[in-house]
């Protein structure tokens, strides 16, 4: 039984940071809009109405975890 529990143990950090990243709403409706189309930090910020400060705290969460790849434009996050 052991060694089935050390790939979980492995995973387990990368797998809080995900989930971690995913428990928001916002950042679940970020991630949702970006798999439809590439946007900037301001495209996100007046799509989901908060400030361009929050909009990068909400994308670095993502990017920290994976989900977005920090994206083309020097200003915005590309494709989830």
């Amino acid at each position: 039984m052991a060694h089935r529990l050390k790939p979980l143990v492995q995973y387990s950090a990368r797998l809080n940071e995900a989930f971690g990243a995913l428990s928001d709403p916002i950042r679940r409706g970020i991630l949702e809009y970006l798999g439809h189309t590439d946007a900037s930090i301001t495209d996100l910020a007046d799509r989901f109405d908060i400030t361009l400060t929050g909009v990068k705290k909400y994308v670095l969460v993502l990017e920290r975890s994976g989900r977005c790849d920090g994206g083309k434009r020097s200003d915005g996050c590309g494709r989830a």
